[in-house]
């Protein structure tokens, strides 16, 4: 990839964070449970990325920090060239589905960079309007760029859990702004073929 396709996709990279670190529902999550611990910070929506201070080799280099607090992160945005939202499994919601956009590089899934929803889940229930908001974000960062944003969806079907499938089925077509009759036959690959690809996708 060339210089020029670089930078056009690091511009797409850093709208998409700049759109979600406003939000109040976001965790930041940096480093990967596989490779032994991740930390977590709780900006509250008040999490402020720097501008580009440099050129050339050093275009990606941002800053992230917490006003009021010396928590901080340093972000290389040119090494982090896909946006991949991910519902998968998560321990930290008794493996219930988490919500995550994950800020990768084009070998990894897994994000060197990761806002998750705070709160998907009240109890047993899913919070199915900010899931609903959460589907409705990644169809239109879809529609920006098809090269950099992609969707990863994990079902665990041995899990209690997969009673609550349907439910999410439900919010991420109403946030996409497509219905389905049956969401309870809509399995994980039916649902990303019908997120990505709306127009070939009948309910």
């Amino acid at each position: 990839m060339g210089t020029c396709g670089k930078l056009e996709r690091m511009k797409v990279v850093e709208a998409i964070l700049r759109r979600w670190l406003v939000e109040d529902e976001i965790t930041i999550v940096c480093g990967r449970w596989d490779r032994g611990s991740i930390v977590e910070l709780v900006p509250h929506g008040k999490a402020v990325l720097s501008e580009a201070k440099y050129a050339g080799e050093f275009a990606g280099l941002r800053d992230l920090d917490i006003p009021g607090t010396e928590h901080h992160a340093h972000l290389d945005l040119a090494k982090l060239s896909r946006v991949v939202y991910r519902v998968a499994p998560s321990v930290c919601f008794g493996f219930r589905s988490s919500f995550e956009i994950c800020f990768t590089d084009d070998a990894a899934i897994h994000g060197a960079l990761t806002l998750a929803l705070s709160k998907p889940w009240r109890d047993d229930q899913l919070d199915s309007e900010l899931v609903a908001r959460w589907f409705s974000r990644f169809a239109e960062d879809l529609r920006e760029d098809t090269d950099v944003v992609s969707l990863d969806i994990q079902v665990d079907r041995t899990s209690r859990w997969t009673r609550l499938w349907p439910t999410i089925v439900t919010a991420a077509l109403r946030g996409a702004q497509l219905s389905v009759s049956a969401p309870d036959h809509v399995d994980e690959a039916r649902l990303t073929q019908m997120l990505c690809s709306p127009r070939l996708s009948s309910p």
